[in-house]
């Protein structure tokens, strides 16, 4: 986040909806734009890694939420039906 002054990569992060405010217990600051794990470009290897993990325990779970993302569709009969028929065409 920026502060005004300078960017701070925020850790433990705090909703008052009360205040309509927030807070952090500590954070890392910088003077530039900090660089993200979520900024990282992921090798095949690891992206592949990455997906088995994802996948290892909930593979109908992610195929659905895989549907979801690329074809913009919340209803969960229609994702059970379009994970079912792509889980036992592969």
């Amino acid at each position: 986040m920026f502060t005004g002054h300078n960017y701070c990569l925020a850790k433990g992060i705090h909703v008052d909806p009360d205040k309509d405010a927030f807070s952090w217990d500590f954070g890392d600051y910088f003077d530039e734009m900090p660089i993200t794990k979520a900024d990282k470009r992921h090798s095949l290897d690891e992206m592949k890694d990455i997906i088995n993990a994802l996948t290892s325990k909930e593979y109908e779970t992610f195929v659905k939420a895989l549907i979801s993302t690329e074809k913009d569709i919340d209803d969960d009969n229609i994702l059970d039906v379009l994970s079912y028929v792509l889980i036992k065409t592969i």
